[in-house]
Protein backbone atom coordinates (compact mmCIF):
# COMPACT_ATOMS: atom_id res chain seq x y z
CA UNK A 1 0.00 0.00 0.00
CA UNK A 2 1.71 3.62 -0.60
CA UNK A 3 0.98 6.27 1.69
CA UNK A 4 0.25 9.59 1.04
CA UNK A 5 1.71 12.31 3.53
CA UNK A 6 -0.57 14.94 2.68
CA UNK A 7 -1.20 18.03 5.05
CA UNK A 8 -4.96 19.63 5.59
CA UNK A 9 -3.71 22.51 4.20
CA UNK A 10 -2.63 20.97 0.59
CA UNK A 11 -6.28 18.94 0.42
CA UNK A 12 -7.81 22.24 0.80
CA UNK A 13 -5.98 23.86 -2.01
CA UNK A 14 -6.27 20.80 -4.34
CA UNK A 15 -9.87 20.88 -3.75
CA UNK A 16 -10.30 24.29 -4.50
CA UNK A 17 -8.40 23.78 -7.50
CA UNK A 18 -10.70 21.25 -8.39
CA UNK A 19 -13.53 23.23 -7.21
CA UNK A 20 -12.17 26.30 -9.77
CA UNK A 21 -11.20 24.13 -12.23
CA UNK A 22 -15.02 22.76 -12.87
CA UNK A 23 -16.06 25.93 -12.11
CA UNK A 24 -14.73 27.43 -15.28
CA UNK A 25 -16.09 24.35 -17.28
CA UNK A 26 -19.29 24.66 -16.61
CA UNK A 27 -19.26 28.54 -17.80
CA UNK A 28 -17.20 28.14 -20.71
CA UNK A 29 -19.73 25.63 -21.47
CA UNK A 30 -22.94 27.98 -20.97
CA UNK A 31 -20.95 30.80 -22.76
CA UNK A 32 -19.85 28.23 -25.75
CA UNK A 33 -23.77 28.21 -27.12
CA UNK A 34 -23.59 28.32 -30.86
CA UNK A 35 -25.14 31.79 -31.80
CA UNK A 36 -27.42 32.41 -35.05
CA UNK A 37 -24.85 33.72 -37.42
CA UNK A 38 -26.01 36.23 -39.78
CA UNK A 39 -25.97 36.23 -43.80
CA UNK A 40 -22.90 36.81 -45.77
CA UNK A 41 -22.71 39.49 -48.25
CA UNK A 42 -23.86 43.12 -47.65
CA UNK A 43 -27.54 44.68 -48.13
CA UNK A 44 -26.67 46.12 -51.40
CA UNK A 45 -25.50 42.78 -52.66
CA UNK A 46 -28.61 40.74 -51.75
CA UNK A 47 -30.94 43.85 -53.18
CA UNK A 48 -28.52 43.45 -56.57
CA UNK A 49 -28.96 39.42 -56.73
CA UNK A 50 -32.40 39.86 -57.20
CA UNK A 51 -33.13 42.63 -59.31
CA UNK A 52 -30.23 40.81 -61.51
CA UNK A 53 -33.02 37.47 -61.17
CA UNK A 54 -35.94 39.88 -62.05
CA UNK A 55 -34.78 41.39 -64.58
CA UNK A 56 -33.18 38.41 -66.37
CA UNK A 57 -36.94 36.89 -65.66
CA UNK A 58 -38.50 40.14 -67.47
CA UNK A 59 -36.18 39.82 -70.66
CA UNK A 60 -37.69 36.37 -71.73
CA UNK A 61 -34.20 34.39 -69.85
CA UNK A 62 -34.73 30.92 -68.21
CA UNK A 63 -33.80 30.38 -64.61
CA UNK A 64 -31.08 28.14 -65.36
CA UNK A 65 -29.07 30.60 -67.55
CA UNK A 66 -28.33 32.46 -64.32
CA UNK A 67 -26.34 30.15 -63.31
CA UNK A 68 -23.36 30.19 -66.32
CA UNK A 69 -23.89 34.11 -66.24
CA UNK A 70 -21.07 36.19 -64.03
CA UNK A 71 -21.55 35.95 -61.07
CA UNK A 72 -23.42 32.64 -61.37
CA UNK A 73 -27.39 33.05 -59.48
CA UNK A 74 -29.11 29.94 -58.30
CA UNK A 75 -32.34 30.88 -58.61
CA UNK A 76 -36.13 29.01 -57.46
CA UNK A 77 -39.39 31.02 -58.40
CA UNK A 78 -42.35 28.95 -59.39
CA UNK A 79 -44.06 31.45 -61.33
CA UNK A 80 -41.02 31.36 -63.56
CA UNK A 81 -40.17 27.91 -63.68
CA UNK A 82 -44.13 27.45 -64.71
CA UNK A 83 -43.74 29.49 -67.21
CA UNK A 84 -45.36 32.86 -66.74
CA UNK A 85 -43.74 36.30 -68.09
CA UNK A 86 -42.31 39.32 -65.38
CA UNK A 87 -43.85 42.21 -67.11
CA UNK A 88 -42.76 44.26 -63.96
CA UNK A 89 -41.46 44.27 -60.23
CA UNK A 90 -40.83 47.08 -57.53
CA UNK A 91 -38.42 46.23 -54.24
CA UNK A 92 -40.35 46.52 -51.47
CA UNK A 93 -38.02 47.90 -48.81
CA UNK A 94 -34.20 46.98 -48.28
CA UNK A 95 -33.25 43.75 -47.80
CA UNK A 96 -33.91 42.68 -44.14
CA UNK A 97 -31.45 40.03 -41.81
CA UNK A 98 -33.63 36.68 -41.94
CA UNK A 99 -31.52 33.66 -39.66
CA UNK A 100 -28.70 33.31 -42.25
CA UNK A 101 -30.51 34.72 -45.46
CA UNK A 102 -31.15 38.02 -46.88
CA UNK A 103 -34.95 38.28 -46.83
CA UNK A 104 -35.98 40.63 -49.96
CA UNK A 105 -39.37 40.92 -50.71
CA UNK A 106 -40.84 42.64 -53.88
CA UNK A 107 -43.88 43.36 -55.70
CA UNK A 108 -44.36 41.71 -59.38
CA UNK A 109 -46.67 41.90 -62.00
CA UNK A 110 -46.88 38.33 -63.68
CA UNK A 111 -49.09 36.92 -66.55
CA UNK A 112 -49.75 33.71 -67.78
CA UNK A 113 -50.32 33.33 -71.60
CA UNK A 114 -53.67 34.07 -72.48
CA UNK A 115 -54.61 35.52 -68.81
CA UNK A 116 -54.87 39.10 -67.22
CA UNK A 117 -51.78 40.58 -65.22
CA UNK A 118 -51.94 39.61 -61.96
CA UNK A 119 -49.88 41.67 -59.20
CA UNK A 120 -48.72 39.65 -56.21
CA UNK A 121 -46.00 40.65 -53.21
CA UNK A 122 -43.01 37.86 -52.76
CA UNK A 123 -40.62 37.67 -50.40
CA UNK A 124 -37.19 35.76 -51.44
CA UNK A 125 -34.36 34.28 -49.35
CA UNK A 126 -30.71 35.49 -50.72
CA UNK A 127 -27.93 33.87 -49.98
CA UNK A 128 -24.10 35.23 -51.13
CA UNK A 129 -22.34 31.85 -50.07
CA UNK A 130 -20.92 29.47 -50.83
CA UNK A 131 -22.78 30.79 -53.97
CA UNK A 132 -25.65 33.17 -54.74
CA UNK A 133 -29.22 31.71 -54.57
CA UNK A 134 -32.12 33.48 -54.87
CA UNK A 135 -35.24 31.76 -53.33
CA UNK A 136 -39.09 32.63 -53.48
CA UNK A 137 -39.67 31.57 -49.90
CA UNK A 138 -43.32 32.61 -50.06
CA UNK A 139 -46.52 35.11 -51.06
CA UNK A 140 -47.27 37.62 -48.83
CA UNK A 141 -50.96 37.96 -48.22
CA UNK A 142 -52.74 40.41 -46.88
Amino acid sequence: MIEIDVCRGQVARIRGLVFGLLMLGLLGVAGCGAQPAGPTGRTEDAGKAVSTALDAWKAGKQPDQLKSETPSIHVADEDWQAGKALKGYQMSGAPQKNGGNWRVNAVLTVSDEGQSEQQKTVAYDVTMQPAITVLRAFDVTD
